[in-house]
């Protein structure tokens, strides 16, 4: 793995004359959440890939957003879908990764899709640490 001071020299020198790429895993509430925050940006430098499981989710979910910039006229970043991804496919999502070569990598996935981790904790305690190995499953695949 290369050290943080490395990895800070690429990003500097993509700053200002490439496109950087954001690569979002995951676009339930906190994967939509933060499409919308880049679109709104209205940055032509950031490329945004969207990966997920769910094609017909992802369109609308993609397509939602890209109404709302253009409602903004903020409709200036490139938005790109990658459907159909299987996340415990290591191979799968490594080549995902490989064709798109990201600058940034946003694991806002879930193991079981759907699923508020919040929702099935006690009424007055959020229990989320009970969630925590099934957020780090996809981490260590990353």
């Amino acid at each position: 793995m290369k050290p943080l001071s490395e990895k800070m020299k690429v990003l500097a020198e993509h700053i200002g004359e490439d496109k950087i790429t954001v690569m979002i895993l995951g676009l339930g509430s906190v994967g939509s959440y933060l499409l919308d925050y880049l679109v709104s940006r209205n940055d032509p430098a950031v490329r945004i890939v969207a990966v997920g499981r769910n094609r017909e989710k992802m369109e609308s979910d993609i397509n939602i957003v890209r109404v709302g910039a253009l409602i903004r006229r903020q409709n200036r970043s490139v938005v790109l879908m990658e459907a159909g991804v299987d996340f415990d496919d290591v191979s799968q999502t490594a080549s995902c990764i490989e064709k798109h070569r990201p600058d940034f990598i946003v694991n806002t996935s879930r193991v079981y899709p759907g699923l508020k981790y919040g929702s099935i904790s006690w009424k007055s305690i959020r229990a989320y640490g009970l969630w925590s190995p099934l957020a780090v499953k996809y981490i260590k695949i990353l």
